[in-house]
């Protein structure tokens, strides 16, 4: 074996759609041990391994038989453990209602009257995050002039309406009254935060209730530093906010905090009114009418089958995930996060551009369809702390297009499929609409919306190329090769690392 100066590595993909893919090169080097890094998805490969001798003459490059062909399982990178957000967003802390809370006849105590409507407001805050977050969207995929973030009296208007909450009790008129009074800016509060300011003492306060309630034991000036600290990043938060009579979320909680005093009269404790209303009117909505709360197409969405049809349609997904989402270019998108993310008025034009919403009587993927698929595919930025700083309830990321892709697929072809078909087509072959959903990829979305985006952005699309290259470059989709530690080996050579 004294000729032997090095080997050659390679690897053979078994795809589930399209069987066994062509060996490719993946090591050429000394070193007899090496650990493929990074793989682009998790799967059954064949790997075969041949020797070779360096010469001087020609043929200057001597390799032997490749060895016999091993299957073996390669394993991803392993999946990030979600951390939950057990908490309520601060801004809730400081929700302008003490005039409800001081002036509770049923109860003495106005502290035991918060915490218990903090516990409330813990219970469904999901619920109320996810009602807010859907109407604050509407009307955002067809227009330039609503923020993601915020919700107009029109947006809330709709949602009282939607919710069964405008009544001859309640009208239009009372509905509109009480979102001016939920917008209005508390007093005492400019644009900065001044020690004694009355809001800041108001929220430390409420940060102090909120340490009580959470049984903290803080020594004393930490307990106040800290008390502090998280005071005026609230109030501060509120006195930099913009004027244009618009809700925020916190806003939206409180109105509906007030709309359960008006509508709920017979229940005595501010939470408890709050919590009838969330059983009664909230919770349905957005579990039954809205369907928002996530279903099993997300698990769909990662299953083996799907995650090798997205592999093969990346490049191109995301050359149209990058040309949209650098539409977005205000102050507030900034530099690179433009083209990082994709809010919904992006998405809604992409659909519009490629004729994707259905009209007619006979409609089953609109408008608001596609709000509630980006709704569903970010609900997960409303419940785990996300590590993407870019990664935002409003904005979809690369992964969470590739998912709004899929819904927009089952919204518009696969749910129109009789279920008996369905099933018929399962049993005839396996991973059905998996395999449906590849095949509109490659012949109806993805060459539709690359031909909208050639005609749209001609002297933009070679750039976007380019920047889809590097991407594939810095990111899963390539494969890596990282020596082990065997002191019986030579120093390495440099690996030849392909597709």
């Amino acid at each position: 074996m004294d000729w032997i100066t090095g080997y050659e590595l390679e690897i053979a993909e078994i795809s589930p759609l399209e069987g066994q893919l062509p060996f490719k090169s993946i090591y050429l080097g000394e070193r007899r041990k090496v650990q493929l890094n990074d793989l682009t998805e998790p799967g059954d490969i064949i790997v075969r391994v041949r020797a070779f001798k360096r010469r001087v003459l020609a043929p200057k490059f001597v390799p032997g038989p490749w060895s016999d062909e091993v299957q073996m399982a390669a394993s991803g990178a392993g999946t990030s453990t979600n951390v939950e957000i057990d908490d309520i967003p601060p801004l809730w802390r400081a929700i302008d209602i003490e005039d409800l809370l001081k002036y509770e006849r049923h109860s003495a105590d106005p502290q035991y009257n918060w915490e218990t409507l903090l516990r409330t407001l813990y219970t469904h805050r999901l619920n109320l995050k996810i009602a807010f977050r859907y109407y604050a969207l509407e009307g955002t995929a067809t227009s330039t002039d609503t923020d993601p973030n915020t919700m107009d009296m029109r947006q809330f208007a709709n949602f009282a309406k939607s919710t069964g909450l405008i009544d001859r009790q309640f009208g239009l008129s009372d509905c509109d009254r009480l979102y001016m009074r939920a917008v209005r800016k508390p007093a005492g509060l400019g644009t900065t935060v001044a020690p004694d300011n009355p809001m800041l003492m108001r929220v430390s306060n409420a940060v102090e209730k909120h340490e009580q309630t959470d049984g903290k034991e803080l020594p004393n000036a930490k307990h106040w530093w800290e008390r502090t600290s998280r005071a005026v990043h609230v109030a501060g938060a509120i006195a930099s906010r913009k004027g244009g009579n618009v809700m925020h979320q916190d806003q939206f909680v409180a109105a509906l905090v007030r709309l359960a005093v008006i509508k709920y009269p017979q229940h005595k404790l501010v939470a408890e009114k709050l919590q009838a209303l969330c059983d009664d009117k909230l919770a349905p909505h957005v579990s039954d009418y809205l369907k928002l709360l996530q279903d099993d197409f997300s698990d769909q969405m990662r299953s083996k089958l799907m995650r090798h049809v997205l592999g093969k349609h990346r490049e191109e997904l995301h050359t149209i995930f990058k040309l949209y989402a650098q539409l977005d270019r205000s102050e507030e998108a900034g530099g690179k996060k433009q083209l990082q993310t994709m809010n919904i008025r992006e998405l809604g034009e992409l659909c519009a551009d490629a004729d994707l919403y259905d009209v007619g009587a006979g409609a089953h993927f609109g408008v608001r369809e596609l709000i509630t698929a980006f709704v569903k595919v970010n609900i997960d930025d409303e419940i785990y702390y996300q590590n993407d700083m870019n990664n935002s309830s409003a904005e979809l990321v690369f992964d969470e297009f590739e998912e709004v892709v899929g819904r927009i697929f089952h919204g518009k072809e696969w749910s129109l499929i009789p279920e008996e078909e369905k099933l018929a087509m399962e049993k005839d072959r396996e991973g059905a609409l998996e395999r449906t959903f590849h095949e509109w990829l490659e012949f109806t979305f993805v060459p539709t919306v690359m031909e909208c985006a050639r005609t749209k952005w001609p002297q933009h699309f070679k750039q976007s190329g380019e920047a889809v290259k590097e991407y594939r470059l810095g990111e899963k989709a390539e494969l890596s090769v990282k020596s082990m530690v065997d002191p019986n080996d030579r120093p390495p050579t440099p690996a030849v690392v392909c597709r």
